[in-house]
């Protein structure tokens, strides 16, 4: 039902018309679906946004492409603010396609793991660039149907790069399971993490953290070092 409440009149909670009514009205009718008395979408530029509204009147919205939780909108106009400043291009959807290609991921996985000695690990790695600090996870398992490859990428506040780098850490413990050992390639972040985290925090050589280090280019370009490091290569 595009913009409209038809048999959902009567069952929607208060405020539910009149939300819609202001959707409607800012973002256009044939932009707004109601899918039922509690849910909305709202399309915007060939993105689709999620908007709850519960029993008791509370307002939840999810933009497109965003992880994590759903944000509360103490009123219609913040709702409608954050809907009209969605960015998709740097949303986190569209920062994970641009940085990851899967298979990518799966090579550098079969590479790192045996060097880690174990069949299943988290890699994490960070970064700051012109005042944006990004920070990854990546969960490798390598199954006996496959590898299983999970990835995480979001900003962070961070300012420092050893800042991000604990971040990264900091995050993968509440990401990760239980026994997953995390791999980092930052040795002082790994020091100090190792302090509240014990053995469970593990440090990784930079050479050896392609797995992470892939997604953490979402911060920039991809580091000029690799490039030098192959022209420098002795051949064998």
């Amino acid at each position: 039902m595009n913009g409209s409440i038809h048999s959902c009149k009567d069952r929607w909670c208060g405020g539910g018309i009149e939300l819609v009514q202001s959707l409607c009205e800012t973002f256009g009718k044939d932009n707004v679906f109601v899918r039922s008395p509690h849910h909305i979408q709202v399309r915007r530029e060939s993105a689709c946004h999620d908007v709850w509204i519960s029993a008791s009147n509370i307002v939840k919205y999810k933009l497109a492409g965003e992880a994590g939780r759903a944000h509360v909108a103490a009123t219609a106009e913040q709702l409608l603010i954050a809907i009209r400043g969605h960015d998709g291009d740097r949303s986190d959807l569209a920062e994970m396609r641009k940085a990851v290609e899967l298979s990518q991921l799966i090579n550098a996985a079969r590479a790192a793991m045996p060097l880690c000695g174990v069949s299943q690990a988290v890699f994490v790695d960070a970064g700051v660039k012109e005042d944006r600090a990004q920070i990854a996870v990546v969960r490798v398992a390598i199954m006996a149907d496959g590898e299983h490859v999970r990835a995480e990428s979001h900003p962070s506040s961070a300012t420092r790069s050893d800042q991000a780098e604990e971040a990264a850490i900091q995050y993968a413990v509440t990401w990760a399971a239980q026994d997953d050992l995390i791999f980092s390639d930052n040795r002082s972040a790994v020091d100090r993490a190792r302090k509240s985290y014990g053995d469970r925090i593990r440090w990784l050589p930079r050479d050896q953290n392609h797995v992470a280090d892939r997604v953490a280019n979402l911060r920039g370009k991809r580091k000029k070092r690799r490039g030098k490091r192959r022209r420098n290569k002795k051949p064998k």
